[in-house]
């Protein structure tokens, strides 16, 4: 049934938060970097409470189910400067240090936008045909950074001394992530449609088929024993001949790595020998698109062979432009979550059991 332009007008006026979540609208994404700066002002004798807020923000959409108000979470962390004697439980320092006290988030949820009366009884494809000239605005998701922040000064009687450490907040989520493409410091140059060749020390793979010689391509994809920087997916669902036989999609997409930002492939190894785990995580924007991001981890156990857990920190679009999955090219087998479809939110986590042929889903 036709949409009128009264009916739009009046969802113009009445129902925009109601368009937005329903159509899952994929508003304009950007994502901003800030510098922190962390100062404490002291006298000799006394002891302060140093209080530091650390936020990366980015503006994304999210589904219905998942809208959550502007300040999504904010931490707070607590440090106290210790001085030489003047605290029994640090007996042996020898300069001032900031000890972590404590750290606080507060999380906030929001209603679902309500139904506008005069549309209520519509179907699902008339609401979306309406809502599609309506929907606008953003959802901020709020991403935060804890960084430790240690304080030397020297400290003379009756003297008052600042001290000040001022630092960049990394986009990388791994601890002590290991570098394939990119550096934390910002890429030393564009990068992309290529992959890296990578052995690690027990094997990973999908359906069976498992190996230590891994292949991680700039788009999106992790394969075992042959490498393919193939972009297009869109004609491609899975199993596809575009890619290698055993190929793990966190979201295979013509994904890009820009110049001076943090973005690239890192990875992480966690646990002991038997119960390893190994995080790949991958920072992009989109080719042409840099004001897109597509933030994501992908993790492989040792112990649980077949099992990859996909986490999602911030997706441009909801993914409407890219295929989660894996698959087995000759045997004909494949798991597939999403392929073209704006299914992939900022607070998603997706696993894959590709032994058992099970796909589960939540939020983290």
């Amino acid at each position: 049934m036709p949409v009128c332009p009264s009916d739009i007008s009046y969802l113009r006026a009445e129902g925009g938060d109601f368009c937005t979540s329903f159509n899952a609208y994929a508003a304009p994404h950007t994502t901003t970097e800030v510098l922190g700066t962390t100062s404490a002002t002291f006298l000799q004798n006394n002891l302060r409470t140093v209080t530091q807020t650390i936020t990366e923000t980015a503006a994304v959409a999210v589904r219905r189910s998942e809208a959550t108000d502007a300040a999504d979470a904010i931490a707070v962390e607590t440090f106290r400067v210790v001085y030489p004697g003047k605290n029994a439980a640090y007996p042996n320092a020898t300069a001032p240090v900031t000890v972590h006290v404590t750290d606080d988030a507060q999380v906030a949820k929001r209603t679902v936008a309500p139904t506008p009366a005069s549309v209520t009884g519509w179907d699902a494809a008339r609401l979306s045909e309406a809502c599609s000239a309506v929907a606008t605005g953003t959802i901020t998701d709020t991403v935060t950074t804890s960084v430790t922040t240690v304080f030397v000064a020297t400290v003379t009687n009756d003297a008052v001394v600042t001290a000040t450490t001022t630092f960049t907040i990394p986009g990388v989520a791994l601890s002590s992530p290991t570098p394939l493409f990119g550096n934390l410091n910002g890429a030393p140059y564009d990068v992309d449609d290529t992959y890296y060749q990578l052995t690690l020390p027990f094997a990973i793979g999908a359906f069976g088929s498992y190996s230590t010689n891994v292949f991680l391509t700039t788009n999106g994809a992790i394969s075992i024993n042959s490498g393919s920087a193939e972009y297009r997916n869109d004609n491609y669902g899975f199993p596809t001949n575009a890619m290698p036989d055993v190929t793990i999609a966190g979201l295979w997409d013509d994904l890009y790595i820009y110049q001076g930002t943090q973005q690239g492939l890192y990875y992480e190894i966690f646990g002991q020998t038997g119960s390893r785990s190994v995080v790949f995580e991958i920072y992009e924007s989109a080719y042409m698109r840099s004001t897109e991001f597509y933030h994501f981890s992908i993790t492989f156990y040792e112990n649980q062979p077949g099992v990859t857990l996909f986490k999602y920190y911030t997706v441009s679009r909801n993914g409407d432009s890219g295929s989660v999955g894996a698959q087995r090219r000759t045997q004909n087998k494949s798991l597939v979550y999403s392929h073209l479809q704006p299914k992939i939110h900022a607070g998603l986590w997706v696993k894959l059991d590709t032994e058992a042929g099970l796909i589960t889903e939540g939020t983290f």
